[in-house]
Formats: structure tokens, C-alpha cells, sequence
């Protein structure tokens, strides 16, 4: 090899791990395990770290299995990119939140019963304040 072909190789820092969250547009959050060893104790343990990938497509869902590689700092936390989808995970079909539509439809039921009882206090205040007025 000559100084030539040794400038010409750009080495990227790459990291691999598995997608925590894909709620974000064009950004994932990857949670990279590491296993050290305690320098003391010789006992094994993992160090988990989350970095934020820029996606720019959007391909990744929760539990993928990905690699990313070091780039220039695209937002304040983002300075890593996705550079592969290594293992996708089983899509799973999201069933609607029907217990978000129960729980909207009980809340309104409660409202419509505190009225009617609002009402009815009021009613029941008027007619007491008749009745003393009649009194004197």
C-alpha cells in the first residue's frame, strides 16, 4: 500500500443494535449493549447506551436488528446514520385502541351526568329559595 490508497479509505466508527423507538420522524433510537468485564471483581456485566440514528426513509420499526455508522452532527443528539437494516422484525398488525374509544365514551356519559345533576341542583336550590320566600 502506498500513502495514496491510505488516504483514500475513510474508516467510519460503526455500532450495532436493536431499535427501541420509531416514533420520531426520520430518527430511530438504538440501544447498543456492551459487555465488560469488572477490573476488580472479573465478574461480567452489560453497559447499555442509546444513541439517536438519523433514518432519512423511515424504514425501521421497534426491534430491528441495525448497524449505523458516525457522521457530521445532524441535530443537537443526532450525530450517528443508519447505514443497514441487518435483521427487520415480524411486522405486527396494530389493532385500533378500542379501549381509548370506551374510555371517550364513558367520559362523555360522566359529563352528561354531572349536567343533569347540575340541573337538578340548581332546580332543587330555586324551588328551596321559593319555599322560604313563601314563608315569609
Amino acid at each position: 500500500m502506498t500513502i495514496q490508497d491510505t488516504q483514500k479509505i475513510k474508516i467510519f466508527r460503526k455500532l450495532r443494535g436493536i431499535v427501541v423507538s420509531d416514533k420520531m420522524d426520520k430518527t430511530v433510537v438504538v440501544k447498543v449493549d456492551r459487555t465488560r468485564v469488572h477490573p476488580k471483581y472479573k465478574k461480567r456485566y452489560v453497559i447499555s447506551k442509546r444513541y439517536k440514528v438519523h433514518d432519512p426513509e423511515n424504514k425501521c420499526c421497534e426491534g430491528d436488528y441495525v448497524e449505523f455508522i458516525a457522521s457530521r452532527p445532524i441535530s443537537k443528539d443526532k450525530k450517528w446514520k443508519l447505514s443497514e437494516i441487518i435483521k427487520a422484525a415480524p411486522k405486527v398488525e396494530k389493532l385500533p385502541e378500542v379501549e381509548s374509544e370506551v374510555k371517550h365514551k364513558e367520559r362523555e356519559e360522566l359529563k352528561k351526568q354531572e349536567l343533569l345533576a347540575k340541573k337538578e341542583f340548581e332546580a332543587t336550590k330555586e324551588t328551596i329559595a321559593e319555599e322560604i320566600e313563601d314563608k315569609k
